[in-house]
């Protein structure tokens, strides 16, 4: 197959950025690039490897898959301790080491099972959940974990990695828990506790809630703002549809920003509106302005 042009390849380490920007925000164009070498983002990292004396490109696929599960986790790891140590912060040094080495393990199992996509989400995952414990930073990690994994355009790769989404969850959860509840020495509670973390971590990172509630009030913002400005596409690159390609809740406001865009420049209107048709899950908002020109006429 045909490898893309070397303007749109991902090269490591000058695109270590992008990498995690589709890992995390463009899990779609993601896929679809890694296809366009014949192979699926669960392809493991060793048939990458080996295919890569083919084709070159999927060898930086895995240098950029490892360092994200090797490098990354120290960096977060390092940053979140900058940030917290001033509100006294006590950390075990033996301890986050050896809980970096279990995310490391846990990156590798993934990228052998589920591939370059998973070796770099759960290197990252795995390593800041093994390596900082907490109640708050179990459920974010989960969350985000199910998030990421979550929304590939088909949904092939979200089946396949689900159980083992659960199994780390419920790791995770159980070494955080169990100090909690081990005095009380009661399952039902470790079981009701337990099933609402992961539960909640669940719904809130599948369906990307943590984004949601930012690209909302934003989008609702820049619908008003487009109604009072001479020119509402200078706005257009701001929408969470544009960067974002997997919002599963309803971008309310949107239909709104796209009818006043095609009323003041019917070509960029149009342009947006094709695009928004062929976006996941906010083709309502294309469907609700293309109505709203009809009735106009």
């Amino acid at each position: 197959m045909t490898e893309p042009s070397s303007e749109i390849m991902l090269v490591f380490p000058r695109d270590l950025l992008r990498f995690l920007y589709w890992l995390v925000l463009k899990p779609i164009t993601f896929e679809n690039y890694v296809r366009r070498f014949g192979v699926s983002p669960a392809t493991s990292l060793i048939t990458l490897w080996r295919r890569g004396k083919e084709q070159p490109a999927l060898r930086q696929l895995v240098y950029l898959g490892l360092f994200h599960m090797i490098v990354m986790p120290w960096l977060l790891i390092g940053a979140g301790l900058l940030i917290l140590s001033p509100f006294g912060l006590t950390v075990n040094g033996l301890g986050v080491a050896f809980g970096k080495v279990v995310g490391v393990a846990v990156g590798v199992l993934a990228g052998v099972t589920f591939g370059v996509m998973g070796a770099a989400v759960a290197g990252v995952l795995g390593g800041v959940t093994f390596g900082v414990t907490g109640a708050v930073m179990v459920g974010l990690v989960v969350g985000v974990a199910f998030g990421v994994w979550g929304v590939v355009a088909n949904g092939a790769m979200s089946r396949g990695v689900l159980s083992f989404a659960v199994g780390v969850g419920g790791v995770v959860a159980y070494g955080v828990l169990s100090r909690v509840v081990s005095g009380l020495a009661v399952s039902v509670t470790y079981g009701v506790i337990s099933g609402i973390l992961v539960g909640g971590s669940f719904i809130v990172g599948y369906f990307r809630l943590w984004l949601y509630v930012i690209e909302l009030p934003l989008t609702w913002l820049i619908a008003w703002r487009a109604r009072r400005s001479q020119t509402p596409f200078a706005l257009w690159r701001f929408m969470p549809v544009v960067w974002h390609e997997a919002t599963w809740l309803p971008l309310w406001g949107l239909d709104r920003y796209l009818l006043t865009l095609a009323q003041s420049d019917r070509e960029a209107g149009a342009k947006a509106i094709a695009f928004v048709a062929q976006s996941f899950r906010q083709q309502w908002a294309a469907r609700n302005a293309l109505a709203e020109l009809s009735r106009a006429g």
